[in-house]
């Protein structure tokens, strides 16, 4: 069949009605396999690990964590956060 093989035909349509919301044509079958492009094995990657941690969550009981993480989460907190906006509503200080 034009050169390619029944696997493959599969493979492009597979990837066909993964990526596109029309029915694949006979050229959509025959043409070459795409080269996908970093983002597209970055996306992939993402959805995979997104699956991948929902899987996790279904599966598994998931508690708070433990505290030895909790003290050093919250020192790192403590070390990135903003200081309180001071309040200089009425005009700030006082020059002298």
């Amino acid at each position: 069949m034009n050169g390619i093989t029944l696997q493959q035909a599969m493979h492009a349509l597979d990837y066909h009605i993964d990526n596109e919301k029309f029915e694949p044509t006979i050229a959509d079958i025959l043409r070459p396999k795409k080269q996908l492009s970093v983002y597209d094995v970055q996306k992939i990657e993402r959805e995979q690990e997104a699956l991948s941690l929902k899987e996790y969550h279904e599966n598994n009981v998931v508690g708070p964590p433990p505290d030895h993480v909790l003290e050093k989460l919250n020192k790192l907190f403590n070390k990135t956060r903003v200081p309180a906006f001071n309040d200089y509503s009425d005009g700030g200080e006082e020059d002298e």
